[in-house]
């Protein structure tokens, strides 16, 4: 049974999206990668870098798949969301939407994304949506294919090869920890 929990727990992916001031280009109040690419079942946790940020779902029509709740984190703090419905989920900083701070959360396809490109927005965000949704197009994935995107390019070689080994020390990490949980389950 623990081992049945465990290993279930294991099987989704969680890819991290930095809420920011400032990107390294200069970009003010973003999320970086703007745009990730993500599996059913896979979660994105949400890291609070920069103090005053939080990020929820977009409440607009055709920002999000048929069907899917509404959620949100608090204010300077980490969140992670686990996303079970298949096509482009729109994201923004509460805050910050009128800033430009809008990203998506593409899982799976991108099946919904003749909506989600008609998706009504102010002020920055409705300059950004326009590379947010090009984004999504070029860089969607073909079969199972996971990949981050920022909203100016592709991820490099190098960046890939940097966000294997991070998975894979957080696989080895994980192991190690259902290990250690194992072993003080069997001294009991």
């Amino acid at each position: 049974f623990f081992l049945l929990f465990f290993s279930a727990n294991l099987m989704g992916k969680t890819v991290e999206v930095k809420m920011l001031n400032k990107d390294k280009d200069g970009q003010t109040h973003v999320f970086e990668p703007a745009v990730v690419f993500i599996e059913k079942g896979d979660s994105v946790k949400f890291i609070s870098v920069d103090k005053g940020h939080n990020v929820a779902s977009m409440d607009k029509k055709g920002s999000a798949p048929a069907g899917v709740k509404k959620w949100k984190s608090k204010i300077s703090k980490d969140y992670t969301q686990k996303f079970d419905v298949e096509g482009i989920h729109g994201i923004k900083c509460k805050p910050h939407m009128v800033m430009g701070m809008v990203g998506a959360v593409v899982v799976g396809n991108t099946n919904n994304i003749e909506a989600f490109s008609k998706v009504k927005l102010i002020g920055k965000a409705k300059k950004r949506f326009p590379n947010i949704v090009a984004t999504i197009k070029n860089n969607a994935p073909k079969g199972k294919a996971r990949k981050t995107a920022s909203v100016e390019e592709a991820p490099s070689v190098e960046a890939s090869l940097a966000q294997l080994q991070k998975d894979v020390n957080g696989l080895k990490a994980a192991v190690k920890d259902i290990q250690s949980k194992l072993e003080k389950l069997e001294a009991k």
